[in-house]
This record gives structure tokens, C-alpha cells and sequence, in this order.
């Protein structure tokens, strides 16, 4: 969603969060909601091991930002 079209949904108070994105606006706040992905894996690979899997793979694509790449 652009700047503008969130500067309209805030000029006409119409209620909205955002998912997994933390947006800056000069004059307002934005509520959103993300997920601990550490955790959210963490507790994904517990579950597989408690399941008895050993041999388990990352698969992942190409990431939507640069730094996300550097992760891996």
C-alpha cells in the first residue's frame, strides 16, 4: 500500500493495521502486528525433532530485501 493511500484511510478514520511491516508516517502512528520469527522456528524445529525427524532442510527463495539474504 502506498503513503498515500495510508495517509487517506488516517484522514478518513477508518481503521486498519499492518501485518509483519513497521511503517513510519510523518504524523501519525501505524498499528501492525509481526511475527518472532526466531521463536516461530525455534519451536517449529522442536516439534520436528519431537516427531523423530533428523534429517531436516532450509528452503528458501530469494528474499525480498538485501539484508535478508545476508541472514543465510
Amino acid at each position: 500500500m502506498r503513503k498515500e493511500e495510508l495517509e487517506q484511510l488516517i484522514r478518513k478514520d477508518i481503521p486498519f493495521l499492518v501485518i509483519d511491516r513497521i511503517l513510519y508516517l510523518d504524523h501519525a502512528r501505524v498499528p501492525f502486528i509481526s511475527s518472532d520469527d526466531y521463536v516461530g522456528a525455534k519451536e517449529g524445529m522442536e516439534h520436528l525433532f519431537e516427531q523423530g525427524y533428523q534429517r531436516i532442510a532450509h528452503v528458501k527463495g530469494k528474499g525480498l530485501y538485501h539484508y535478508m539474504d545476508l541472514l543465510f
